[in-house]
């Protein structure tokens, strides 16, 4: 995992929830950043799988990708769209 602690703004918990079976299969915890970006390294198992993102903040609700994601050797994420 990639991240800079000078501009954080709080640690949150990614996992990536199986599309088909609906289990957790990974979790990382890492770093917001205070421009609302995190730099997320997952296991290169996922790639060519496909996930739910999920996001877990301390003072926030769960937060869930609206469909499953198609991972590849180099995802990016944008929850604001």
């Amino acid at each position: 995992m990639t991240n800079t602690i000078s501009g954080s703004a709080d640690s949150i918990t990614v996992k990536l929830i199986n599309s088909i079976s609906q289990l957790e299969e990974y979790s990382v915890n890492g770093i917001l950043s205070s421009n609302g970006t995190a730099n997320i390294t997952f296991p290169s198992t996922v790639i060519g799988n496909t996930y739910y993102i999920v996001i877990k903040q301390r003072n926030t609700i769960e937060t869930w990708s609206k469909n499953p994601v198609s991972f590849s050797s180099s995802n990016t994420y944008n929850f604001k769209n």
